[in-house]
């Protein structure tokens, strides 16, 4: 489906979703969630990104494999302006990958989904300790230094706010 043929891997998937059950059933819907997404359905794209996660209740689906659906659930929720539910799921899903040194990528990218939600609902200061973790799990994030950089500006901290961009920049350099 990466090739933009959205439609046609959904009609794959719904008929592999016939057959699919137990984890199979999670991963497809997980599949079919995202692509949803992407073609801007987000009435289903919620649909089955909330199945997936209720079949990985009761199925023993690894936590990096169930990462990308809190993920996504946090980017839908702030798109659509539903921070208290972005909030809650990012939220959810840090606990699920808690204490887990092998996923620090996965932790501090629902740290900045989380943060990201916090901004948008006006939560500066928890925004700013959720994003600051989050900097320290994903060292070298540009889109970290540039979240914090915003933050510090609206918070009225311009000392901050540039020395942030300035990160930004100089990361922006290394990559």
């Amino acid at each position: 489906h990466s090739n933009g043929a959205y439609a046609e891997a959904i009609g794959y998937y719904q008929k592999a979703l016939q057959a699919g059950k137990g984890e199979k059933a999670f991963y497809i819907n997980r599949q079919l969630g995202i692509l949803y997404y992407l073609m801007g359905d987000i009435d289903k794209a919620l649909l089955h990104l909330s199945r997936a996660l209720k079949l990985s209740d009761t199925l023993k689906i690894p936590p990096f494999h169930i990462f990308p659906v809190y993920l996504n659930l946090g980017v839908i929720y702030r798109k659509e302006h539903k921070f208290v539910m972005g909030r809650r799921i990012c939220k959810e899903g840090l606990k699920q990958i808690n204490n887990k040194d092998k996923l620090k990528f996965e932790r501090g990218s629902l740290l900045l989904e989380l943060g990201e939600n916090l901004y948008y609902s006006g939560d500066f200061d928890n925004a700013i300790k959720v994003l600051t973790e989050a900097g320290e799990l994903l060292y070298g994030s540009v889109k970290v230094a540039i979240a914090l950089g915003l933050l510090y500006y609206k918070a009225g901290d311009l000392e901050k706010s540039l020395a942030m961009f300035q990160e930004a920049l100089e990361k922006e350099e290394l990559e």
